[in-house]
């Protein structure tokens, strides 16, 4: 008897952009001194935790797009490479650009065809190895038990994103966006239409579910988002405790 073949190899994943350039106005109070990314948790940045993660899930390039105190990310990123960590890529905008127009300009700057990106302030059971293996415009999502008001409301059909709803206290649990998303810049610049600022969710993910080609591919939880001073304490919290749930399958 022949002995069992070795399972295939992972998919390789596309580059991932992380957005890490926002203001974090609302965690600002929590956290004075630091841009949202570097918010400490059990002793180390937010940013950190994410970066491990994304690396053992095979993610092998890693861009950080990054805008409001820039210099710290990336200082921070130098000393992360200098210690062995990850390579990180850092392209720094020089004005508010959006989160649409700093992926592209992020794909500018980096050379990027087709490419992940994600918020640089949410975690989840697993980020990016769930889109190995697809092509094509597709958008993570997430079911809640919780009331999906806060983050707004995702409408799926046939594996694809049919709808976007407003945010809306009182909706009930359901599907919502996890931020992360399968583009290539050559969507992106025919969404910006020559603009330099504009927004993924409203200027092209909702055009592309209307269109029927927004793909929705399912991303596990623990889910948090650590805009505000209540769930970054929590991600601490679940940090220090060994329950971040990582799925790196």
């Amino acid at each position: 008897m022949s002995a069992p073949s070795a399972p295939p190899p992972p998919a390789p994943l596309p580059p991932v952009v992380v957005l890490a350039g926002g203001f974090g106005t609302r965690l600002r109070a929590a956290v004075p001194d630091l841009p949202k990314p570097l918010a400490p948790a059990s002793g180390r940045p937010f940013l950190a935790w994410l970066v491990e993660a994304l690396a053992a899930e095979g993610a092998r390039r890693i861009v950080l797009s990054v805008g409001y105190r820039a210099e710290a990310i990336a200082e921070w990123a130098a000393a992360q490479g200098a210690a062995g960590g990850p390579p990180l890529e850092v392209v720094a905008e020089e004005e508010p650009l959006g989160t649409g127009g700093a992926a592209l300009f992020a794909a500018r700057r980096a050379g990027l065809g087709e490419f992940l990106v994600m918020n640089g302030d949410t975690w989840l059971g697993a980020f990016v190895r769930p889109f190995a293996g697809g092509a094509g415009p597709a958008l993570g999502v997430l079911r809640i038990d919780e009331d999906t008001g806060r983050y707004g409301r995702v409408e799926l059909a046939g594996g694809r994103v049919a709808a976007f709803a407003e945010k809306q206290p009182g909706a009930g649990p359901g599907w919502i966006s996890t931020g992360v998303a399968r583009l290539d810049r050559d969507e992106l610049e025919r969404r910006a239409a020559g603009r330099r600022r504009f927004s993924l969710e409203e200027e092209v993910h909702r055009p592309l579910a209307a269109e029927g080609r927004l793909a929705a591919v399912e991303l596990p939880g623990p889910f948090v988002d650590i805009g505000i001073p209540e769930d970054w304490r929590r991600f601490g919290e679940w940090a220090a405790a060994g329950r971040l749930g990582a799925a790196r399958a």
